[in-house]
């Protein structure tokens, strides 16, 4: 049935458009009544059977997109400074015969013009081809006639806002077809490459360009604009979305440079490019500032490229006040220290410490507080305590004075008075033999050593 379908598209390849328009449609009718034939239901049908109305099915949604820019009516298609694509019906799976498709590009505004490049395209030749016209009908000058074979195309540039694509296949071979990309945005790099050009975010997004863009920027050039906030409690942002530059590993020969501030050097470069043309997966990044965004753009004398689409626009920055709060830390310390004095009566001395207050870096420590009654008790407690002790010094004192302070009696003779009648009793020795005298008389008195 594919085949079928193929071999009723060839028989009208010597028709003009508006029969392979009439083709395309009654080829989308009978794979209708194919389907409601087959009673097409994924659901209910296994094996080769699900797997045709599968293929069927495909070939109807190929058809019907086939429809939409090849019935004869171009398809009008929007630019903008993003890059977009559009590619021959079914790419990357080959195109069909017969085709005449017609797409148009519209920057919609006058004056601005359109990039357009393939990156892959691969078209039979010479009975498939590309033309690319220079405005919005085939009468418009042409850019590119006869485009086919395999390789990328250079960049074609219109001179005005549109930009007119076809695609005729004939009855013979095809090929995987192409896919183009597009993107338009007017030059607006002011007087930036002569001097320092500032320019003023707002929250709307506004768009700077490389010089002579969408075209060749000039070659030995060094430009610098200036991004700044409108206020200072705004903050600017930029977004590459497009990059064209002389391409290499490191950026030796041409390049654009972004810098966080309104000064130029190293340790305020944010971001080098130097691609060779982005598509519509480059994926940008976005910088912001406070203060300001720096864009250079530096260029050899040899092999220029189209530049760049920078996005830029301001945020309101949101102020956040923050108060900085004191811990406080309350660290006591009360330890009693005890000391017992050495004297010859044995007395307690006390002697209480003082609360110890020691202060960190940002850590305040002072004394605890406690409850007044229990602060006047602690007082007299401690007021006692040291009467006690200084009383009991001033008794030892006392004490020790008075006993180093006491006579004694001198050694030496003790007179005795003795009685009224007292027997004297004498002693004495010899040589010989020794007698006992004793006698009465007035009473003596005595003398003896103590």
């Amino acid at each position: 049935m594919i085949l079928s379908f193929s071999s009723s598209s060839s028989s009208s390849s010597s028709s003009s458009s508006s029969s392979s328009s009439s083709s395309s449609i009654n080829a989308t009718k009978r794979t209708r009544d194919i389907l409601r034939e087959e009673n097409y239901n994924p659901g209910m049908m296994t094996g080769s059977g699900a797997v045709l109305a599968t293929l069927l099915f495909a070939c109807l949604l190929i058809v019907q997109r086939v429809d939409s820019q090849c019935s004869g009516s171009a398809l009008t298609l929007q630019a903008s400074t993003t890059p977009q694509k559009f590619s021959s019906p079914g790419y990357p799976i080959a195109y069909n015969n017969d085709l005449s498709c017609t797409w148009l590009l519209d920057s919609g505004v006058d004056g601005q013009r359109i990039l357009l490049y393939s990156d892959a395209y691969s078209i039979h030749c010479p009975s498939d081809s590309v033309d690319i016209y220079d405005g919005n009908s085939t009468s418009s000058p042409g850019l590119q006639a006869g485009l086919c074979g395999s390789s990328k195309t250079g960049e074609f540039v219109t001179r005005d806002r549109h930009a007119l694509v076809t695609f005729r296949t004939d009855a013979s071979l095809t090929e995987r077809g192409f896919e183009f990309i597009y993107l338009s945005a007017a030059d607006t790099s002011g007087t930036g490459c002569n001097s320092e050009y500032t320019l003023t975010a707002s929250e709307q997004a506004q768009f700077l360009t490389s010089q002579n863009f969408p075209a060749f920027y000039s070659s030995n050039s060094l430009c610098r604009w200036e991004i700044v906030p409108s206020s200072a409690q705004s903050a600017v942002s930029v977004q590459v979305t497009f990059a064209d530059i002389e391409a290499d590993d490191t950026c030796r020969y041409d390049k654009m440079e972004i810098y966080d501030g309104s000064y130029i050097c190293e340790n305020k470069l944010v971001s080098t490019y130097c691609p060779f043309r982005t598509g519509t997966d480059f994926s940008p990044s976005t910088y912001t500032s406070a203060e300001a965004i720096t864009v250079i753009l530096r260029s050899d004398n040899s092999f220029e490229r189209h530049g760049f689409i920078l996005k830029y626009w301001e945020t309101t920055v949101t102020t956040t006040t923050t108060v900085a709060t004191t811990v406080t830390t309350t660290v006591t310390s009360s330890t009693a220290l005890q000391t017992t004095a050495a004297a010859p009566t044995t007395a307690a001395l006390t002697t209480q410490a003082s609360p110890v207050t020691s202060e960190v870096p940002s850590i305040s420590i002072k004394e605890q507080n406690t409850d007044a009654s229990t602060n006047i008790v602690m007082m007299v407690v401690s007021g006692l305590s040291g009467a006690g002790g200084v009383l009991a010094l001033l008794a030892v004192w006392r004490t020790f004075r008075y006993i180093k302070g006491r006579k004694r009696p001198k050694k030496g003779l003790i007179h005795v008075q003795g009685a009224t009648s007292l027997t004297s009793i004498s002693i004495s020795s010899s040589s010989d033999s020794g007698s006992l005298q004793s006698r009465q008389g007035p009473p003596p008195s005595i003398l003896a050593f103590v």
